[in-house]
């Protein structure tokens, strides 16, 4: 995305018939480009309506700028504001369940993060999960609770 004009510098879906949205946004600016607060990007238009959510949301975080892109759902589409907020002091963390299984992913811009989990809360002895994804962790239903949580080395 590097500026409002669609098919110029931003894209669009127009879907005609129902959107079901169950799975990433990821936002790539163009170099330099910086949006400006109050700054609107309709990124989706549908006709009858949309349904659902993206699970798992990157490049929303314009770190060290004190702005990030809010996703804003609506029944025509999906739109990105630009808001003026501090960087976020904490990495968000998503955990959805899945057909069959479970998604747990965080935002692609917050780099150097390492994944972790436990089996009990009482004492809690956190382990390194592998990933075969540096934001995002698929895993299988199981009967055994686990704990997750992001920690920086």
């Amino acid at each position: 995305m590097g500026g409002a004009s669609v098919g110029v510098n931003q894209s669009r879906l127009d879907i005609n018939g129902s959107a079901d949205l169950d799975g990433s946004l990821r936002v790539i600016l163009s170099p330099g480009y910086s949006p400006n607060p109050s700054d609107v990007f309709v990124i989706l238009t549908n006709k009858p309506a949309q349904m659902g959510t993206f699970k798992c949301l990157s490049g929303i975080y314009l770190l060290g700028e004190n702005k990030h892109l809010n996703v804003q759902y609506s029944p025509a589409g999906v739109a990105l504001l630009t808001v003026a907020a501090p960087d976020p002091d904490r990495v968000p963390l998503s955990i959805h369940a899945e057909q069959g299984g479970f998604l747990v992913c965080w935002p692609e811009e917050f780099t150097g993060w390492l994944l972790q989990h436990t089996l009990t809360l009482s004492p809690p002895d956190w382990h390194p999960q592998p990933l075969t994804d540096t934001s995002r962790l698929y895993g299988p239903a199981t009967n055994a609770e686990s704990y997750y949580r992001l920690s920086k080395p």
